[in-house]
């Protein structure tokens, strides 16, 4: 029987790795930026490796309170680290990073339960199926945002 843990799963790894029904996948997408639109910026917005390294640390913040940690949270640096001159050193680390976190997500979904998705999250008023299909959306929309910055 397909648990409904797996099916998110499956969501979450077509959106990183494809094929994705919406069109590239996030991984697909940034293994093709050029080096130097990484850092570009729209007036006062985020840019790519700051997207990057926002989109790993919300992943990093599932597998922390699929842990039990009530006091892990994505404030201040690790939420928005502003690199405004990345170097290719800077865009190497944030993709290895994204990408063994987005690993360690996907091997912890393989031994969680369905039970657990009615759970409350630890220090948050919402369960972990509002945010397993949260972190869906939430990689989509940031992959919205680095197409745009792509094309300009």
């Amino acid at each position: 029987m397909y648990s409904e843990v797996r099916r998110i799963r499956s969501l979450i790894k077509s959106c990183y790795n494809g094929p994705a029904w919406h069109g590239p996948a996030v991984l697909e997408t940034l293994e093709k930026i050029d080096i130097k639109v990484i850092g570009k910026r729209v007036n006062d917005s985020h840019n790519i490796i700051e997207l990057v390294n926002h989109m790993a640390s919300w992943k990093m913040f599932i597998i922390k309170k699929l842990d039990g940690d009530a006091d892990f949270d994505v404030v201040g640096e690790l939420d928005f680290t502003k690199i405004d001159h990345p170097t290719e050193a800077d865009w190497t680390a944030a993709l290895a990073r994204l990408q063994t976190i987005h690993e360690e997500l996907m091997d912890k979904l393989k031994f969680t339960e369905d039970t657990v998705l009615l759970e409350g999250v630890p220090g948050r008023s919402y369960n972990f199926f509002f945010l397993l299909t949260g972190i869906v959306n939430h990689s989509l929309y940031h992959l919205g945002q680095i197409k745009l910055l792509m094309k300009l």
